[in-house]
């Protein structure tokens, strides 16, 4: 039974992932070895692999635009054609290996953006906007974290955080692209978090470089006194009152948005 299942796999993977569509039906189920009583059920009647073709390719292809709307957009505007030709590579060799629709874009993106960063054709903010625009998704599709056990902040201990989140560092606004590819986004250095809010939605927010220092260092566990001071380091300052006035109004926001939710009890 098992070979069978086999053969009818490979057909049907050959029939809808290979870049062009079989023109003999005989010969692909031939070459998946294909036999008996299966070869000649799928040979008589009208021809379905064109049928299963359109409709598979159609879901998948539709899927991953819809998901990274924004990027296959500036894509298109920037390099036609190049869309198509990378959805088509992917599907022709590694092809989906998950059974979960929501995993096929980031398996997509996998072959889709070293590609994209190889052609000449294609600006850097449009392979950052891919990945922000994934990273989105992904966050929305993450199974939920139980919250840590916390208690009012304390310097010596690491902060409690809401999960699942994300930090994105790019060098152009893509936070600001929208679907309608007008100008590209202004090229600047840019550090993002997204997290996910208590209503389930994806929400990017715009980093300071301390910030984003910090946040690196505290989701690491480090404590809280601890973190401060490496991310001085890391930028060249000083731990100064307008520095820790910054700490302060960062944990004010964040606590508010349910991201930090207080030190972890240890």
């Amino acid at each position: 039974m098992t070979a069978r299942v086999d053969a009818l796999h490979r057909a049907m993977r050959a029939a809808c992932f290979e870049v062009a569509s079989p023109a003999d039906a005989g010969a692909l189920l031939a070459r998946s070895q294909v036999e008996g009583a299966d070869r000649a059920a799928l040979l008589s009647g009208p021809q379905r692999f064109p049928l299963y073709r359109k409709l598979v390719r159609g879901t998948l292809g539709g899927l991953c635009e819809s998901i990274l709307s924004r990027g296959h957009a500036h894509l298109e505007a920037t390099a036609p054609g190049a869309w198509d030709a990378a959805f088509d590579a992917f599907l022709a060799g590694r092809g989906p290996r998950t059974p979960h629709l929501r995993d096929v874009p980031s398996e997509l993106c996998e072959v889709l953006l070293p590609r994209l960063s190889a052609d000449v054709r294609v600006p850097a903010y449009v392979v950052e906007l891919f990945q922000w625009e994934l990273a989105t998704f992904r966050l929305g599709a993450a199974r939920d974290v139980p919250d840590p056990d916390a208690c009012d902040v304390d310097a010596s201990l690491p902060l409690a955080f809401h999960e699942p989140s994300a930090r994105l560092r790019v060098s152009h606004a893509i936070h600001e692209a929208g679907e309608h590819v007008g100008e590209p986004p202004a090229r600047r250095d840019t550090r993002l978090f997204l997290y996910r809010d208590r209503e389930h939605l994806a929400v990017t927010v715009v980093l300071t470089p301390f910030a984003d220092e910090l946040l690196v260092r505290a989701q690491e566990g480090a404590p809280l006194g601890v973190a401060i001071g490496g991310a001085a380091e890391a930028l060249g300052v000083s731990v100064s009152e307008p520095l820790l006035t910054e700490v302060a109004r960062w944990l004010a926001d964040f606590g508010e948005r349910g991201v930090v939710l207080g030190s972890r009890v240890v």
